[in-house]
Formats: C-alpha cells, structure tokens, sequence
C-alpha cells in the first residue's frame, strides 16, 4: 500500500524512482519499535526467569513452602 499510494504521488513530481526509498524508509520506521519491543520483552522475561532460577538453586522456593507462602 505504501509503493502504490507513494508511486501515484512521486508521480505527479516525476521522482517514480524514489519509491523503493520511501518503502525502505516506511517500513524501518514501523519495524523499528516492534523490534525492540520484542528485544525489550525478551530481556525483561529472561531476568525474571534467571531471579526464579537462583531462588530455586539457593533453597529460597523450599524456604517459601516451609513457612506457609504459596511461591506462585
């Protein structure tokens, strides 16, 4: 959508041959924060299993259970 209504435009100007730019410039600009929302996602749910790792390995879950706290 963005070549057509793009080419039907730069036509008027005769600039046809800046399409694939306008298209390239468009869609990193889209893509760019989806990105790095899925970076920024995957990193945040990384740190929260590596927090859940080490309390498994340093007895912290059993110490939860012990006293009566539902670890979940």
């Amino acid at each position: 959508m963005v070549a057509y209504q793009g080419a039907a435009q730069l036509r008027q100007y005769g600039a046809n041959i800046f399409v694939a730019d306008l298209v390239g410039v468009s869609m990193l600009r889209e893509f760019a924060p989806l990105i790095t929302a899925i970076i920024i996602a995957g990193r945040s749910g990384s740190a929260y299993a590596a927090q859940i790792g080490t309390m498994a390995v340093t007895e912290e879950i059993d110490a939860m259970r012990t006293i009566g706290i539902d670890p979940l």
